[in-house]
């Protein structure tokens, strides 16, 4: 579409300069001459125009453009944009355009300077409408708009972060907008679609302010924190230069803006001058030349500022608001001379410094909003704190009716929080911080500032901060439109314009959600203006089998595709705040999915479904992924059978196996931090992990490990060399073959023994950050994040190739997937969205695709029953074979598409689905189960250690951990069964969870406090062998501190120190402290006070009770006071032979000595 718009101009200028079948008008045939004067032509304009629309001429009046008169007043208006800045000062031309027609293509000439250079080549190669941009490898797929993630159809205010927009004066429905991450958008139809203008541009910084010419639309600057561009046609050509700050102040630390703040561009009243553009900021003001493209201080007032605000209908009237570091005070200035000369407004009513005080407390900037209809009134938003942080960066609303000569605060009970305080933690209403977000008081300071004036209504004003407010009565009270309320706005406004078009007043919010527009000052519903801005992924991931895609965003929350939704890209908003996250699980046609920060759900088939989050939920069960947006290897790796594996995100050397929805399990804790993993996707035996060499954060992670047994045993295989760290590929046709290559260098190495020797291969092009191998073919892709450099390599011949045509210049790669199912690859562009590009050449063996599901992965009997079910996707009639490692299994139908296997074992075991086409075998998938309730493996030999049928209560540290960090007295902690046992009050908050005795198994601290204790969730009377892995502190053998307690039995009642009294000894035949007998003595023995077990065996007959950890009876004092480790009740009384397996096993795992 753009292109075609182009060609249609060209044409414009070929049947102006050929004179066009229209009336030759007087100004055409001045303008024909060899030295046209624009003075003239100008005046012959207005002569036309006036004959036509039958209004006054106004001789004072500058050139309005009349292009909807005709053809030639639209080449006219062209004509004098390329030519008015070279007549001199009597309005001669004598360069211009009439000798040599002026196309595209030579457009920028018309600078008259040899000495700038244009930032891109004069093509349409800025001007892209991605959308429907059809590159040969790159192209965009959005999402090009977020729905609601209730049960509508409706747009929501969930897609990308605007920090700056504007809108021309001199044609409305043309606006333009800058994103956060480092693009300018433009829609020519009022904000209904969104186009690029800076495709072939490598901004590289977040854009801080858009500005349009207030005469000319294709007149158009933004800047960056360090450097302005300036484009005179559209967006076709562009030249920038640098904003040097040398020889200015430095920052002062109480004036919290943006390097750059505000820019304005002021039409020059002498015809063909060209403009004043003034630029903002911390460290003080500048000032653009045109014609030498160059930046200088700004000499006429040189002060940090934090926004300069021309009237839009008077262009002689200019406002600067800027910071005294004297007082730490905002104090405005005024030009009435377009800038010649100022006045500071800093009295009548002024912000003034407190009483008793020498300055502000800190001043966070401010801006300053205008009406187009009275160019007397004035609002000035001023942000910051004015005697204390309590005021929450909210200093006040001040307001002019004489342009300054005299102010009012609109607040009366202000400034800041005043004497009574905010009004928190209400929707709306009098003396309420309008900054802030709603209750908690947090804001982001000069980040959210805005405000714009209702220009039909003086009294009327939208001011922004974290929330977005309007005020009907000059700010005394405040109606919220964001955070849930009225509407619902996006939270974070950034900025605000309004403007009076054919008598309705139309305004535009941006805010980190992308844009919204009224017509009636958000009276009424607004609607969302973003379709085609795109999205910041942090998270990234796709369907194998089906061609689902799902991501958290900066800002916007999470988002997901589903291949039943229509084709223009609208995605489904999933909940979330901003996170990098998002995993596609298998269930549910892979519409299931996991986030960090919303609920499991599943997605809906249509748009207008709602989520379902009626699934088991991965958190807070266990920990959540890890997951970082600056380091994208940190997330889950995902299996050809649909597994992934993770770090948690609380503790980095946890390395958890998702095994169903909901379902996770603790596969290893390693010795030292951990960096990267990556399993085998066809071989869940095989994992490669990358640690830490070293304590400290500027260690390398370049020893590598592995496992080949699915995570039981893991050894160090390789350490590499370089100070490096390390990320990894794995082949899923061959375990053994792996790549290693060192993050943000070009190091890459190959070995194919399992990582024990490696050799380096070819160079790539740049440094590589994240690559990406895909499964059974030749090819693997590479990226340096923050940067537009992406690779493809091919395996076999060791060679890179760039592989990034179709990006825009601005690409930040941030993570890619392959989308199997489509044979697609589909990238996180950071701030710009997906994208997607065919694989270089298809996967050979990926075909079919098979999965294996289950009933249940873990069960603790081993006569459970498992279903096993499957799902093959090929193009041939599959037939099935089932089998497992497990000796004595009982498999129902091993020929079947599902199966039923009982495994009549404990252990972990593999079951292996053989996918065949005839005789020959096409796939085979291994999944693993695991018979046993949690622990005690013998490594080697893979068997039980200790008994694991006939347990009565089983309590670990590391099942506690989970509930008892942060919890409060009063709550629960759940055993491993997941019976929920109660803590009493006093023990304090958060209770403490330790390692015992140095070993990475955790312990459960009581502290002695009066009724500290676990009260058990039944009373249990069955227990007849009891192993206690803790000890008491050394302070707690002053008296009677039982290891089991009852309400009114004493079964394990002892005295000040011993473990057992003569009472309670009798109840048993043995009892073992660290491997030794002390049944004889245990009325005598110390309990321990140092890491140790504890063994008691009720006689034979002998009943005993207990139902707290632990209390004496109904006493307060006589509670446990120190570490509890582990505690196992059996329901039987042990042999001794079995207690010794128990024994040996806990010692083992707790470090304990004899």
């Amino acid at each position: 579409m753009i292109r075609k718009n182009l060609i249609i101009l060209a044409f414009t200028f070929v049947s102006f300069f050929s004179f066009s079948q229209e009336p030759h008008y007087s100004f055409i045939k001045e303008i024909e001459k060899e030295t046209p004067n624009l003075f003239v032509a100008d005046s012959l304009y207005k002569i036309e125009v006036a004959k036509i629309t039958g209004e006054p001429i106004n001789p004072y009046r500058t050139f309005t453009p009349h292009r909807e008169l005709g053809l030639a007043f639209n080449d006219y208006y062209h004509w004098r944009k390329q030519n008015a800045y070279h007549a001199d000062q009597n309005g001669d031309i004598r360069e211009h355009t009439i000798q040599q027609p002026q196309t595209i293509s030579n457009r920028s000439a018309r600078l008259n300077t040899s000495s700038i250079q244009a930032l891109s080549a004069p093509t349409t190669d800025n001007i892209v409408d991605w959308k429907t941009q059809t590159s040969n490898v790159w192209n965009f797929i959005g999402p090009h708009e977020t729905v609601s993630r209730f049960a509508e159809n409706k747009t929501a205010n969930l897609q990308s972060c605007v920090l700056t927009i504007d809108r021309s004066r001199s044609n409305p429905d043309v606006i333009v907008c800058g994103t956060q991450e480092y693009n300018v958008f433009k829609s020519n139809d009022k904000g209904t679609n969104w186009f690029t203008i800076t495709n072939n541009i490598d901004i590289n910084k977040r854009v801080s302010v858009v500005k349009f010419h207030p005469q000319d639309e294709d007149f158009i600057v933004f800047t960056t924190t360090n450097r302005i561009y300036v484009t005179q046609d559209g967006g076709i050509n562009w030249v920038d230069t640098g904003i040097s700050s040398s020889g200015l102040p430095a920052n002062s630390p109480d004036f919290n803006v943006d390097a750059i703040t505000a820019v304005e561009i002021i039409p020059n009243p002498t015809l063909g001058e060209k403009p004043l553009i003034l630029i903002t900021g911390r460290r003080g003001i500048w000032e653009y030349d045109l014609d030498t493209n160059t930046v200088s201080q700004y000499t006429k007032l040189q002060k940090p500022s934090s926004d300069i605000r021309m009237h839009p209908t008077n262009h002689d009237i200019i406002y600067v608001l800027t910071f005294d570091d004297t007082d730490n005070r905002q104090i405005i200035y005024k030009s009435e001379n377009r800038g010649n000369t100022w006045t500071s407004k800093d009295g009548n009513g002024w912000l003034a410094v407190p009483s008793g005080y020498t300055e502000l407390i800190i001043s966070a900037g401010g801006r300053i909003g205008l009406s187009e209809t009275n160019e007397n009134l004035v609002y000035v938003h001023v942000i910051g704190n004015y005697t204390s942080s309590q005021d929450f960066g909210f200093i006040g609303l001040y307001r002019s009716n004489d342009g300054g000569g005299n102010w009012s605060l609109t607040d009366p009970l202000g400034p800041g929080e005043g004497a009574s305080g905010y009004n928190r933690g209400v929707s709306g209403g009098t003396h309420i911080n309008p900054v802030a977000s709603y209750g908690s008081g947090i804001h982001q300071g000069f980040w959210n500032t805005a405000i714009t004036v209702n220009p039909n209504n003086d009294d009327e004003v939208l001011l922004g901060g974290i929330e977005t407010y309007r005020t009907e009565d000059s700010g005394v009270s405040w109606i919220r439109l964001s955070g849930g309320q009225n509407f619902d706005a996006h939270s974070d406004i950034q900025s605000a314009h309004s403007m009076i078009v054919n008598g309705t007043v139309e305004t535009f919010v941006s805010n980190d959600g992308g844009i919204i527009y009224s017509e009636d000052f958000f009276r009424t519903p607004f609607e969302v203006k973003s379709y085609g801005l795109p999205s910041e992924f942090w998270g990234l991931d796709v369907g194998i089998f089906h061609p689902t895609i799902t991501g958290g965003r900066n800002h916007n929350g999470d988002v997901a595709y589903y291949h039943t939704y229509p084709s223009e890209f609208r995605w489904k908003s999933m909940g979330g705040s901003e996170a990098s996250t998002g995993l596609v699980y298998l269930a549910h046609d892979e519409r299931a999915v996991y986030y960090n920060d919303a609920p499991d759900a599943i997605i809906p088939l249509t748009l207008d479904g709602e989520r379902d989050t009626s699934i088991s939920q991965l958190s807070p069960t266990y920990p959540k992924v890890r997951q970082d947006q600056n380091t994208p290897a940190y997330g889950a790796k995902k299996t050809l059978s649909g597994i992934f594996y993770y770090f948690s995100k609380d503790n980095e050397r946890e390395l958890f196996k998702i095994i169903d929805v909901g379902e996770a399990l603790l596969l290893h804790t390693f010795g030292a931090d951990t960096y990267s993993m990556e399993p085998c996707a066809t071989n869940e035996n095989y994992i490669y992990v990358t640690l830490k060499n070293g304590t400290n954060n500027s260690d390398p992670s370049n020893i590598l490990q592995r496992t080949t047994d699915g995570g039981l045993t893991w050894s160090t295989v390789h350490t590499f060399s370089e100070s490096l760290n390390f990320r990894l590929q794995v082949d899923d046709q061959d375990p053994d073959h792996v790549w290693a290559y060192g993050q943000d260098s070009s190091i890459l190495y190959e070995s194919k023994d399992g990582g024990t020797t490696f050799n380096q291969l070819a160079t790539p092009p740049g440094d590589i950050s994240e690559l990406l191998f895909q499964w059974s073919s030749n090819n693997m892709y590479a990226f340096k994040t923050n940067s537009n450099l992406l690779y493809r390599y091919e395996i076999d011949n060791d060679t890179w190739y760039n592989y990034n045509s179709g990006l825009p210049a601005s690409s930040l790669p941030m993570t890619m997937k392959v989308m199997y199912s489509e044979n697609k690859l589909i990238l996180a562009n950071q701030g710009m969205g997906l994208w997607t590009a065919d694989v270089y050449s298809n996967s050979s063996a990926i075909e079919p695709f098979t999965q294996i599901s289950s009933d249940k992965t873990f069960v603790i009997e081993s006569t459970d029953v498992f279903t096993f079910d499957s799902e093959v996707y090929s193009n041939f009639t599959p037939t099935y074979q089932w089998t497992t490692n497990a000796t004595g299994a009982s498999i129902a139908t091993p020929s079947a598409q599902s199966t039923q296997i009982t495994f009549n074992n404990y252990g972990i075991f593999d079951v292996t689905l053989n996918v065949y086409d005839g005789t020959t075998l096409k796939s085979s998938i291994l999944k693993k189960v695991y018979v046993y309730p949690g622990c005690s493996f013998d490594n080697q030999q893979n068997n039980i250690l200790i008994p694991l049928k006939n347990i009565e209560f089983w309590l670990k540290g590391d099942d506690l951990i989970e509930n008892v960090t942060g919890q409060t007295f009063d709550n629960y902690i759940t055993d491993f069964y997941a019976n929920e046992h109660g803590i009493a009050n006093n023990c304090g908050a958060p209770l403490q969870v330790e390692n015992y005795n140095n070993t990475i198994y955790k312990a459960l601290r009581l502290s002695g406090n009066n009724y500290c204790r676990i009260d058990l969730d039944k009373e249990y009377a069955n227990g007849k062998t009891f192993f206690f892995v803790g000890h008491q502190d050394t302070d707690a053998l002053n008296k009677t501190r039982p290891y089991f307690g009852h309400s009114t039995n004493t079964d394990f009642i002892n005295n000040n120190k011993n473990i057992l009294n003569s009472t309670s000894l009798p109840n048993f035949d043995l009892v073992k402290l660290n491997g030794s007998d002390i049944t004889a003595s245990a009325n005598s023995t110390d309990r321990p006070t140092s890491p140790a077990l504890t063994i008691f065996r009720v006689k034979d007959g002998t009943d005993v009770k207990f139902e707290s950890l632990s209390r004496n009876k109904t006493s307060s004092a006589s509670i446990w006071k120190g570490q509890i480790a582990e505690v196992i009740v059996y329901n039987y009384r042990l042999t001794d032979a079995e207690i010794e397996k128990v024994e040996n096993y806990l010692m083992t795992k707790y470090n304990i000595t004899p």
